[in-house]
């Protein structure tokens, strides 16, 4: 369905004019659904439900959008990567802009906090963003899937996160560590788009299983 940009057409009758501006009607409440509330209660309609945008810049070197006059204090924009940004994946992604600076709105790809039972060692979920299992492979091993829809864009995420000691005893329960498995991790094996081996450790670096752990992954 299109748009009828002459409606109504003073050449034409009422009843002429009726199916064009119904049609109308219909474009603009199917359109004004596309992110609007409409037509849905006196409290919604008009509203954003979500905002959706093309992206501002795809190809060459991103020109990040100028204000468009003094009285405006920020503007958000989806742009892409450039190589030299992102290596392995340039996929579109958030910014804004305000008086000062360019920021990039770099938002969490997957993030969880995860317990830890002290006597079987089974995780258990109890928050979680992008997460579609967390399993434990051995002694403060830990393998975080990620939703099968909703994979990482490259192995080239960053993750941070941290734990709670299982223990009183200093080492245990200061410092718990997170580090991919291995002393020399093999990206193809422990940090893929699809999953993460992670091992938790102690000050003295070895491999403990915590009460409780979290992490979070940005970027890719």
């Amino acid at each position: 369905m299109v748009w009828n940009s002459i409606a109504p057409d003073g050449t034409k009758s009422v009843k002429s004019n009726k199916t064009p501006l119904q049609e109308n009607t219909t474009y603009v409440e199917t359109s004004m659904k596309v992110d609007h509330f409409w037509d849905e209660s006196a409290n919604n309609d008009g509203h954003h439900q979500f905002a959706q945008m093309p992206s501002y810049e795809t190809a060459g070197i991103p020109d990040d959008p100028a204000f468009a006059n003094v009285d405006m204090g920020i503007v958000y924009y989806g742009r892409e990567k450039t190589a030299a940004e992102a290596v392995a994946q340039q996929d579109v992604q958030p910014y804004a802009r305000v008086s000062t600076n360019v920021l990039q709105l770099l938002g969490i790809r997957s993030c969880g906090t995860i317990n830890v039972d002290l006597v079987t060692f089974a995780p258990t979920i109890v928050y979680k963003h992008n997460i579609l299992s967390v399993t434990r492979t051995a002694k403060g091993i830990y393998r975080i899937t990620f939703e099968v829809a909703s994979p990482m864009p490259s192995q080239n995420y960053i993750v941070f996160g941290g734990g709670a000691g299982n223990s009183s005893a200093i080492n245990q329960a200061s410092s718990i560590y997170l580090s991919l498995q291995g002393n020399q991790p093999n990206l193809n094996t422990h940090k893929l788009t699809t999953f993460m081996d992670i091992v938790i450790t102690n000050q003295a670096g070895t491999a403990v299983d915590p009460v409780q752990f979290w992490f979070t992954c940005f970027g890719g």
